[in-house]
């Protein structure tokens, strides 16, 4: 194969382009193809990759960034990662509501994804509920979440990961998609997270007394724990969490700055 088509070859494998695809546009064989893929030292992708209908980095939660640790705490939240079993592989789902849509996309880009969103109309309490979706198949891409703890059933067991324990950007995340952020009817911030695990919970509350907000013990409600803290104690849970922060959902970070600008700041 010449050289100069060789490289466009590689360049068109690099940029997702199947290996049918390539051999039809560059006229080139099956063996011709894997030996330049071979002598380029080319790391061929998996079947699954092969296969896959829309772009996706697995690779995002592989290591702890600003952003990727955002998103586990998001995702332990508000993700559910089925499958890996039966011989069916590992997806990721997420659903949120119809206001949060652009929150979504925000999680699709960093996903450098394309996968579309789906619409779904639920029934609830007599009313109907709009909801948007993106579901992902992954095994690599779900593996790195469930090693940072957004496992299968986690509904009562979800905990912090070691290295995300201390996290704020984590514990962000975990606020965007379990926490609330408002004020009372005195006109006083509240923030709470709300979740139906205990040592989920209690992470959270020794987080923050770790940065020196001082908060009391989760209270049970029904089936779920509730951490909340007031006043200027809200106030400096905010500043801790949002301050020069690199993502976070959009009417959240506008409350927790309107904290930082009360007079309830320091």
């Amino acid at each position: 194969m010449l050289a100069q088509l060789q490289e466009k070859v590689l360049a068109a494998y690099a940029g997702g382009a199947t290996q049918e695809v390539i051999r039809q546009e560059f006229h080139v064989g099956r063996d011709a193809l894997l030996s330049a893929l071979m002598r380029a030292g080319v790391v061929r992708r998996t079947r699954a990759a092969a296969s896959r209908r829309y772009l996706l980095d697995e690779s995002v939660f592989d290591v702890i960034t600003p952003e990727s640790a955002y998103w586990i705490g998001f995702l332990m939240a508000d993700g559910c990662v089925t499958g890996g079993t039966g011989g069916h592989g590992y997806k990721l789902a997420v659903g949120l509501a119809e206001k949060d849509v652009r929150h979504l996309e925000s999680l699709r880009s960093f996903l450098k994804s394309n996968h579309p969103l789906h619409e779904v109309v639920q029934q609830r309490a007599g009313r109907q509920h709009a909801a948007t979706y993106l579901i992902v198949c992954s095994d690599r891409l779900c593996r790195a979440l469930i090693s940072h703890g957004v496992a299968e059933r986690k509904t009562f067991t979800a905990r912090a990961s070691s290295n995300l324990t201390f996290n704020r950007d984590f514990w962000r995340g975990l606020v965007d998609g379990d926490g609330s952020l408002g004020w009372d009817k005195t006109v006083r911030p509240v923030l709470s997270i709300t979740n139906a695990s205990r040592v989920l919970v209690d992470q959270f509350t020794l987080y923050l007394r770790s940065n020196g907000v001082q908060v009391a013990d989760p209270t049970a409600d029904r089936s779920t724990w509730r951490a909340k803290v007031s006043c200027g104690k809200a106030v400096r849970a905010a500043r801790l969490l949002y301050s020069d922060c690199t993502v976070a959902l959009a009417r959240k970070r506008v409350l927790a700055h309107a904290f930082m600008e009360s007079r309830w700041a320091d």
